[in-house]
Parts: structure tokens; sequence; C-alpha cells
């Protein structure tokens, strides 16, 4: 099971980013406390119930995979997700002012085109608070409300998706 992971709205709420970033500096240090330990147990409580653990891997599909991709596998790790980070999804999109970004949900069709020998016909969820990166990932689309990540809710409703996913009983 590949499960492709957002931070911001997910692991990281506007009030935990609030809180760890005092004085207004992102510091790696504080970027690393706004992950919330609640929110990534209910993701863990989620992934182990929905999906064989020795068997999930995580792609970072964040916009943080492009400053934070050395850090954020330990990060993670410190806050309580012990699964396997492997990679991240491929930036499409530019920096330049008033040219259109790419769909995230379009990074992850090309992370799977490009690994497709190793993973043919993969089991994956997306898990994002952007609509956008469902997109082409209908079926496999857990979206997170911004304010709340990944809470209970969601939890339950991903544990639903995960154990479909893997062809067992929904409940």
């Amino acid at each position: 099971m590949l499960v492709f992971l957002d931070i911001d709205g997910v692991l990281s709420t506007p009030s935990s980013l609030a809180a760890a970033c005092r004085g207004g500096v992102k510091r790696d240090e504080q970027l690393r406390d706004a992950l919330d330990e609640r929110l990534i147990k209910h993701l863990s409580e989620a992934l182990s119930r929905g999906a064989s653990p020795l068997d999930t891997k995580i792609v970072i599909s964040s916009s943080w995979r492009i400053l934070f991709m050395e850090q954020l596998p330990r990060w993670l790790k410190e806050k309580g997700l012990s699964y396997e980070v492997i990679g991240r999804t491929p930036k499409l999109y530019t920096d330049e002012p008033g040219v259109a970004s790419v769909a995230r949900g379009l990074e992850i069709s090309a992370w799977l085109w490009l690994n497709r020998e190793k993973y043919w016909r993969p089991r994956y969820v997306v898990i994002d608070d952007e609509s956008d990166a469902g997109f082409g990932h209908e079926g496999r689309f857990v979206k997170c409300d911004m304010n709340r990540g990944f809470d209970m809710d969601t939890e339950l409703y991903a544990t639903k998706l995960l154990r479909e996913i893997n062809g067992a009983d929904p409940y």
C-alpha cells in the first residue's frame, strides 16, 4: 500500500503551525514541532487497521518535500509515524508569477508513471486537504479539513477506504 501524504492541513494545522512558529519565524525545529502528534496518531491507527503495516510505504506529496525532504522522514518518526518514507512526488509546477501550477494529483500520477516498473498496479491512497490532489485518483482520495487535519472522522473514513482498496471487509 502506497500512501501519498500531504503535511499542511493533514498532520499540521494552522493552529499547530502558529503555536510552533512563535515570533513568526519558521525554523526547521519549529516546523517539526508543528507536526501534531495527535493527528499522526490518527493516521497511524487508520494505516494499521486498514493496511498491512509491513506493506505500507509513504510518498511525500506535500510542498514540504521541496525544502525539508531530508529532515521530514526523521521528524515523522520522532512524532510517532513508523512507516517507511520511500520518496517524494516530482515538482511539476513553476514559481514564475502568472504561470499556472499543475494539480497535485498530476504530480502523483507522474510519480506512479515514473515508478511503474517497481509498483505495477499499486494499491494506494492520497491523503491531502486540497481537492486538486484527488484529480485522477477518485475512489482513492481522503480529503482532510485543513483546520482539523487528520482527525477522528478522517481516521474512520480512511480506515474504511483502505480496507476497501485492500479487498477486506470495510467494517
